[in-house]
Formats: C-alpha cells, structure tokens, sequence
C-alpha cells in the first residue's frame, strides 16, 4: 500500500499505518488525543489507517479531479444507491443533484477531514482539516 501512494500517485507524506512524523491530536480542552496506532498487517487497515498531509489531500484531490490516474474514474461511477442526497461510488459519495460533485470525510480520535470535489467545474469547493 505504501509503495502504491508514494510511487504509483506521488503521495510522499502518506502512509498506511502510523509515523514518526504523524501530529499529535487534541481536544477543546487541550487534552492529548493520542493518534491511533495502527497494525498495518490488519486487514482492516486499509479502511481507516491512512495517515496523510493537507498537501497529500489536495494531490489526491487534483488526482481524481484531472483523473490522471484513469482507473480512479471507475470510483466516481454509481455502483449503489445511496440516501436521499447521495448515490455511493467506491469510496465517495456522489451527490445525486449533481452528477458530477464527490465528497468524502473520515476521521480517527480527535482528527477528522472532509473532500469535496467538482469534476465538472474542476474545482475543490469545500477542503477543511478540522481538529475537533
């Protein structure tokens, strides 16, 4: 996975698992949050163990926005329905008003992100890192 992020989409400081170099984490009272330590030979890493950069994010952002990486288009395709508001993709939400916008949030201990993404417009409409 490591080497599928640094060589394959260029994304040099993202790693499945944890780091030297991961923030530490905190809550609106200043307590530590930790990071969440990961066993990168879990099999359910791969869901939740990607430890990235804004940086990174928006390199991944522009790498599905430009689709540079064609296999990565089959991502943005309807392959379930969703709720009201979103059909799923593999691994994005597709809004269903908009054909064309994907969002995707995840989060672990006190960090959290959320992507959105305009395909048609080739804009990042909404990018935030927020430390809750």
């Amino acid at each position: 996975m490591n080497e599928f992020f640094h060589n394959e989409l260029g994304l040099k400081d993202t790693c499945l698992g944890t780091s030297n170099n991961n923030l530490k984490g905190y809550n609106r009272k200043n307590n530590d949050c930790g990071n969440w330590q990961w066993d990168k030979e879990n099999f359910i890493s791969p869901a939740g163990a990607v430890c990235s950069t804004a940086d990174d994010l928006l390199k991944y952002a522009k790498i599905n926005m430009y689709e540079d990486k064609p296999y990565l288009s089959l991502c943005h395709k309807k392959h379930g329905n969703g709720t009201k508001k979103f059909d799923m993709g593999l691994g994005w939400l597709l809004l269903k008003k908009s054909n064309h916008v994907m969002v995707h949030g995840g989060g672990t201990s006190c960090f959290s992100s959320f992507l959105g993404i305009d395909k048609k417009r080739k804009l990042l409409p909404s990018f935030w890192l927020i430390i809750d």
